[in-house]
């Protein structure tokens, strides 16, 4: 048995912090004890920028925007596809009141949306597996001529490896599409065999590729998620590396971002671009100060608005 702890109703913030990392969560004192949220406000203290950590519901959007609730200087949008439409409106109503948003909120809205993604990825030319939003009715004979089988099955707005499916023939689809059902539309995609199991995950920070590792899923899985047990090891950023996964993340326009790159037979291609990649296993892994380098790259952006002479005073 665990405690559950819920502290979404907080009081709204009333110091000045210069930084706000933004997460939905239903476990805040969990989340802030984490190590995610402990490196970030290490970082930021050591940068010389005070920090928080936000709940969406802790603040009325409409204060921020009349400057009743003391504003930060940037918020930082952290928990990907499950910011939902109160962390969308916390974001806009920064931007609103003059706030640095990263990402802003019609760049959250493209990424966190795989189908979006994969499409603003194509026109770019950035190289990714063909994907395609499909119905529980669609012919699968269509699906055979159009991507093969095995072919993947995912929910568009799914994340850290859930409700992904290999489907290996025509008669599995029924199966495999109510499984990843869901709050999203269910995408095919086409398999990359040669990557069954494995992937390359990097981290992207204001243009910089800052961290890669490779994960190996655990057994037979399809899907390399350090959070479903896969094992993961350093690798040195190639120019490869770099170039590809510094492209996918300036398609979606994100400042910060999590690619993760598959090895198909014609070298690598992108799998997937998320918007708030965890620090934990990457920085423990490869030894970079992740945490640090977003941290920077956010000083940098104030420091160029003129934000950072606000944000020296907010220090306590």
């Amino acid at each position: 048995m665990h405690l559950v702890h819920n502290d979404r109703k907080a009081p709204a913030p009333r110091d000045n912090s210069a930084l706000w990392f933004v997460y939905r969560s239903r476990q805040m004192d969990v989340l802030r004890r984490s190590y995610n949220g402990r490196r970030l406000i290490e970082a930021s203290e050591r940068a010389g920028l005070s920090a928080r950590i936000v709940h969406p519901d802790e603040v009325e959007p409409e204060s921020l925007i009349a400057g009743t609730t003391p504003r930060p200087l940037a918020m930082v949008a952290r928990s990907g596809t499950k910011m939902g439409q109160s962390g969308k409106r916390l974001l806009a109503a920064g931007e609103a009141g003059g706030v640095l948003t990263v990402p802003g909120p019609k760049t959250l809205a493209l990424a966190e949306s795989k189908y979006r993604s994969a499409l603003t990825l194509a026109a770019q030319g950035v190289p990714t597996p063909l994907t395609l939003p499909v119905t529980a009715e669609v012919s699968t004979d269509w699906l055979g001529d159009v991507f093969g089988y095995p072919l993947v099955l995912k929910n568009a707005m799914g994340s850290k490896g859930h409700k992904v499916r290999l489907c290996e023939t025509p008669q599995d689809f029924p199966a495999r599409f109510a499984e990843v059902e869901g709050k999203g539309p269910v995408l095919a995609q086409r398999y990359v065999h040669s990557s069954h199991g494995r992937d390359l995950r990097v981290v992207v920070v204001g243009g910089q590729a800052v961290g890669a590792m490779i994960r190996l899923a655990e057994g037979h899985q399809l899907c390399s998620n350090v959070s479903l047990g896969a094992a993961s090891c350093p690798t040195p950023i190639t120019p490869e590396i770099a170039s590809i996964a510094t492209a996918a993340a300036a398609a979606v326009g994100l400042e910060i971002a999590g690619v993760d790159l598959l090895f198909d037979d014609s070298g690598l291609i992108v799998c997937e671009v998320n918007t708030a990649p965890g620090l934990e296993r990457i920085e423990q892994v490869t030894g970079r100060d992740i945490a640090g380098a977003m941290v920077a790259h956010i000083r940098e952006r104030l420091t160029r608005q003129g934000g950072i002479v606000r944000a020296s005073l907010a220090v306590r």
